[in-house]
């Protein structure tokens, strides 16, 4: 389902390395019969609880790393998961720059053991799902908007920069974003500072600000909106 998706929208020429402990025949066949567009995609079996595994992979060509939990009690999972990290995080130091890993965990309580860098997203799947269905029983209303955002060829969260909206270095309410986005057929949400980016645990982001609250942005920071990019 993954690799059915990411064909849809990944720039040409742009390839899929998949590494599992078990990779079962039916798998093959179901990818045999995908048409793969733009997208080369490699399959193989091994250990990515394995150090040297991860290391052969060839970890620093990569633009993006995503951990998927294993079909174990949630516990188990993640506990692989947070292995994998770990030694992701051992390759990244051998590495000239940091690797974008998202992780897919069972437990949320499981993600404060993670090691995190600035690059690290966390899903809690069951988190995300509840959430979800929580409030499109309380207003049906927002499940077309829930479609728009996950799918492929809606809208998605950009992150531009902030002169694009404001004039920089100068004090002004976050109404007056939102509105400049809103000329531009965008949705504010939020905004990041550069001064703050290597500062955890937010690294610079704000989401969801008091939009009476004054805010001065400079060179560097930006708005994160949802538009149709």
């Amino acid at each position: 389902m993954i690799i059915g998706q990411l064909r849809k929208s990944v720039a040409q020429g742009s390839s899929l390395d998949v590494v599992a402990s078990d990779v079962p025949a039916q798998c093959l066949d179901e990818l045999a019969s995908v048409e793969l567009n733009r997208l080369n995609v490699s399959l193989q079996e091994g250990d990515i609880t394995d150090l040297d595994t991860l290391r052969g992979l060839g970890i620093g060509n990569y633009d993006h790393v995503v951990i998927l939990g294993d079909d174990l009690e949630a516990q188990q999972a993640d506990s692989r998961t947070l292995l994998t990290l770990l030694c992701l995080r051992r390759v990244e130091y051998t590495l000239s720059r940091a690797v974008a890993v998202v992780t897919e965990m069972r437990d949320d309580r499981n993600r404060a053991l993670a090691p995190m860098n600035e690059g690290a997203d966390f899903i809690v799947i069951s988190k995300l799902i509840s959430l979800l269905m929580t409030q499109v029983s309380e207003n049906h209303h927002l499940a077309s908007l829930f479609g728009e955002l996950f799918s492929v060829k809606g809208s998605e969260i950009c992150i531009k920069p902030a002169d694009d909206y404001v004039v920089l270095d100068r004090e002004v309410d976050f109404y007056t974003v939102v509105e400049s986005a809103r000329r531009q057929g965008q949705a504010a949400i939020g905004y990041r500072r550069l001064a703050e980016a290597s500062r955890p645990p937010s690294y610079g982001i704000h989401v969801n600000p008091d939009k009476k609250q004054p805010v001065s942005l400079t060179a560097g920071d930006a708005v994160i909106v949802i538009a149709r990019e």
